[in-house]
């Protein structure tokens, strides 16, 4: 009887013991010259990833199960780029002598050394048997020194694909992707004795021998640039002269920029005196001109246009382009206004066709229930995360949007592409 009362006492105990998280966490060891900062991980948060930084130590502080003969092991699965420094054994601190049940602390101290992702595995074992079991995935990135700055594009640089007379004279907000490859807006300057929109190069086989005074135009055009996988600039599109009027790019937006080096923008263009034959009915509308959205990889045609049947809506169309983005995958997502003053929701499949996502006024099933939507939040600027990509992916092009309803409830939706 005395055999299993103690028995029982024991496993009553070890049972309270392994299970409270309530134990004492003394300050984590000094780790010598470090110089990093110090991250402390306890059985509260071990589960959480832990990004840190080279240099940086972790220590993981977890209870000691000495009393009850269990003891831990650890294995990390990324030993070359977090090494473990240092170990100590806080033993139990009993209220009474010759209790069981005290509270004591095994801490572990790790120093990362290369960059890489791995996972610590702690595990309780009394003798085969594994009760407890405990992860702790980390992130080791490189040290984000003092950066280095470099100048890409400035006011009077020569113009890639332009004549060598071009100049940069001002400049758009700027995109930028992953790999340091920009993509901006430019507006280009000339002073020319021909007065003409875009400047002519002056032939050398008929050169000015005049004496008299020659009036000098300065002439201006727009375009976008793009830096290239090789890091070279290059001339994506520009605006076209007014005279011969032969149709092209006018007004340029700031572009988008993706990581597949594509870039996206809004601009408007004229088809000049190109005649473009009225289209048949039950015919797939043309684009006539005016306001649109391109992709750099196909000039041809627009993505989308003012005044273009909305996809999926067929009772509107397109008046603003609102906001525009280039995910890395897919094509373009939209966020676009109608000229019934609905907003929608718009986004490129894999082949090129444009699905509508969501837009006012459309129902939505929530938990078996049709509500009609009344406003949509996707890609808002709200300080102080404006510019961000919040709402999508930017690589894989889901989309993440808030639904408000006509009845005052809201529902956030993920929409993701096969």
């Amino acid at each position: 009887m005395k055999k299993l009362i103690l028995s029982t006492l024991v496993a009553v105990v070890l049972e309270v013991f392994i299970c409270s998280p309530l134990f004492s966490t003394p300050a984590p060891p000094s780790v010598g010259s470090l110089v990093g900062a110090v991250y402390t991980v306890d059985i509260k948060n071990i589960g959480t990833l832990q990004s840190i930084q080279l240099g940086d130590a972790l220590t993981v502080t977890l209870p000691d199960y000495f009393d009850s003969g269990y003891s831990w092991t650890v294995s990390n699965s990324l030993t070359s780029g977090l090494r473990q420094v240092s170990y100590v054994d806080n033993p139990p601190v009993y209220p009474l002598p010759h209790m069981l049940g005290g509270t004591g602390t095994n801490i572990w101290t790790f120093l990362a050394q290369s960059n890489g992702s791995g996972t610590i595995t702690f595990t309780a074992k009394q003798g085969t048997r594994i009760t407890l079991s405990y992860s702790c995935p980390f992130k080791i990135s490189p040290l984000r020194n003092t950066p280095s700055s470099s100048i890409v594009f400035k006011t009077q640089d020569a113009v890639p694909g332009g004549t060598t007379n071009d100049h940069f004279a001002t400049f758009g907000n700027p995109a930028f992707n992953d790999y340091n490859q920009v993509a901006f807006k430019g507006m280009v300057q000339n002073v020319s004795p021909y007065g003409q929109v875009f400047p002519l190069a002056r032939s050398a086989s008929l050169p000015i021998t005049t004496n008299l005074p020659v009036t000098m135009y300065t002439n201006t055009w727009s375009g976008i640039w793009a830096q290239d996988a090789n890091g070279r600039l290059n001339l994506v599109a520009r605006s076209a002269p007014q005279l011969p009027d032969a149709g092209g790019f006018g007004f340029f937006y700031d572009p988008v920029y993706n990581n597949s080096n594509v870039v996206a923008f809004v601009a408007t263009y004229s088809p000049g005196f190109i005649y473009i034959p009225p289209t048949l009915p039950g015919s797939p509308p043309v684009f006539r001109g005016g306001t649109g959205i391109w992709i750099s990889s196909n000039l041809s045609n627009p993505v989308a246009w003012v005044g273009e049947p909305a996809p999926g809506y067929t009772n509107s169309t397109f008046s603003a382009f609102n906001q525009i983005a280039i995910p890395d995958q897919g094509g373009v997502v939209i966020l676009a206004t109608l000229a019934n003053n609905q907003q929608g929701i718009w986004a490129q499949d894999t082949s090129g066709n444009l699905k509508m996502i969501a837009r006012q006024g459309a129902a939505l099933n929530v938990g078996g229930t049709n509500k009609t939507i009344s406003s949509l939040s996707f890609m808002n600027a709200t300080n102080p995360t404006s510019g961000q990509t919040r709402n999508f992916s930017q690589d894989t092009g889901n989309i993440l949007y808030l639904a408000t309803f006509t009845d005052g409830t809201q529902v956030g939706v993920k929409v993701v592409f096969p």
